[in-house]
């Protein structure tokens, strides 16, 4: 979820028979495609203060994020996460 400034999102996942919380929020800008979130809150402690950037693309009712991207908004091919989230409504 988005506001002018914040973002918030909570959750869980499941990996085999392991059930993940999942859940932080914080400030964040964005520029085009580029979204960097500066965490205040986190599930992973190591988290909270950092400042992640991802490039965001929208198209009809999917969100896409990639990351991490480095300074000049390059993905990291060696270690990178793709999340699709579709509209359900």
């Amino acid at each position: 979820m988005w506001s002018e400034s914040h973002f918030i999102f909570v959750g869980y996942f499941d990996v085999d028979s392991i059930h993940y919380e999942n859940y932080g929020c914080g400030t964040y800008t964005l520029e085009g495609n580029h979204y960097t979130e500066m965490i205040q809150y986190h599930v992973g402690a190591d988290y909270v203060g950092q400042e992640v950037k991802m490039l965001v693309e929208v198209s009809n009712d999917t969100l896409t994020q990639t990351w991490p991207v480095d300074d000049e908004w390059n993905v990291d091919t060696d270690n990178y996460r793709i999340e699709k989230y579709v509209r359900l409504d």
